[in-house]
């Protein structure tokens, strides 16, 4: 019979030379609602034949994380094979098959983590580069300090999930940072920025960078996530905020500088943004 104690598990895994846990921690009823937290966690030194094989009936509703230290692991995941070296990060989604084998001699981190917008993050990392994420040599320091409070067990859980944040947040804010946007999308930008007083169409915006309508409007919302109506009502809609928090303007005229095409309409889309009307904002900044 297998014997498990605190970050201890004596049964015999092959391929694995030397390991630190695995730790597990409960959460509190807050962080369960409210928080990310980890489930468990351990930092492995492995060769072949260490290998992970979960397949459709061994899936589990947990994400994990993954931080190379040295070496290299192999991983088959939806539908594609990569190898993570040094520094790099991997972030699987534990609801799909997975597969993870060391080809030599390989150190890593690993951490089972779930919570707040957990589900969220994956689904957004995965769209940007289906998991694996190279070159985070900052963020080891982040999942040594996660696996360092679950072995202590009694943490900080807001400690904690700021960690996993970050770790997430982190790679999120470096994918958008590398990505090249194509140069229609700050010039589009831009001449919303200068012409937003005046009822453009985005016929009109979408001339102004020499592209089709609908080639545009895509293009538009696959660099940014919003359509260009959207980004327009946001520029018209700082612009009003700005009028009504630091100037006497009338609403009406407050309508027509940021070029809503009545007061009602300017009503009715401050209401919905800001769930109170104009004259209630700006009596706000009385």
């Amino acid at each position: 019979m297998e014997n498990y104690q605190k970050g201890i598990i004596t049964r015999k895994e092959p391929g694995i030379l030397k390991k630190d846990g695995i730790y597990f921690y409960n959460p509190s009823d807050f962080a369960q609602e409210h928080l990310f937290y980890p489930h468990w966690g351990a930092e492995y030194v492995c060769d072949e034949p260490y290998c992970v094989d979960r397949s459709e009936q061994d899936v589990f509703d947990t994400f994990i994380l993954f931080y190379i230290v040295r070496g290299r692991l192999f991983f088959r995941y939806r539908g594609k094979e990569f190898i993570a070296s040094e520094g790099d990060v991997v972030l699987l989604d534990c609801k799909y098959p997975n597969y993870y084998s060391a080809e030599s001699e390989v150190q890593f981190r690993w951490i089972h983590f779930t919570g707040n917008a957990s589900q969220a993050y994956c689904d957004l990392l995965y769209a940007m580069a289906q998991g694996h994420f190279p070159h985070h040599p900052d963020l080891g320091a982040y999942f040594s300090n996660l696996l360092s409070s679950v072995k202590i067990g009694h943490f900080n859980e807001h400690y904690v999930s700021l960690q996993l944040y970050t770790i997430l947040s982190s790679i999120a804010a470096q994918r958008n940072k590398s990505r090249l946007q194509h140069p229609s999308v700050p010039s589009s930008k831009n001449f919303m920025d200068l012409h937003f007083a005046e009822p453009i169409t985005i016929a009109d915006i979408s001339a102004s960078v020499n592209l089709s309508q609908f080639h545009f409007s895509r293009l538009f919302r696959a660099e940014t996530g919003l359509s260009v109506h959207c980004y327009l009502l946001e520029v018209r809609m700082k612009q009003a905020k700005k009028y009504l928090s630091e100037t006497n303007t009338p609403i009406e005229e407050v309508a027509q500088q940021c070029g809503f095409s009545s007061t009602s309409h300017f009503i009715r889309a401050f209401k919905q943004e800001m769930n109170i009307t104009p004259a209630r904002f700006r009596g706000l900044f009385r």
